[in-house]
């Protein structure tokens, strides 16, 4: 049982979880300029955000919607995963690297 929480405590799961006010604060404040007016994720939204910013801001409301089942979580993760998810698109597109990914995807290299 030692092992397991020295485990988790060294891999950062063991992190104190946000509480439900903490939660509703950040999804509040990270919401701002998010969205545009129809509730969705403005793709060009937080551009002074670096990938991995966006990334730890959907873990963290991806982690207060597992822990408190609130949909406004939920919307707020995914309108980070899919900023992350355009930038990446965006990289691969500039980079001339979407026939390859095509191609591989298509031999099965997933």
């Amino acid at each position: 049982m030692f092992f397991i929480v020295l485990l988790l405590a060294a891999t950062g799961f063991a992190q104190e979880l946000p509480s439900l006010r903490e939660c509703r604060s950040q999804a509040a404040i990270w919401s701002i300029g998010l969205f545009d007016q129809r509730g969705e994720a403005s793709l060009e939204g937080s551009p002074h955000m670096s990938a991995q910013e966006l990334m730890e801001r959907s873990d963290q409301m991806a982690g207060c919607y597992a822990r408190f089942k609130k949909n406004n979580f939920l919307q707020v993760s995914r309108g980070y995963y899919l900023v992350y998810q355009w930038r990446i698109y965006n990289f691969v597109n500039r980079h001339d690297l979407l026939q390859q990914f095509a191609q591989e995807d298509q031999a099965g290299k997933r």
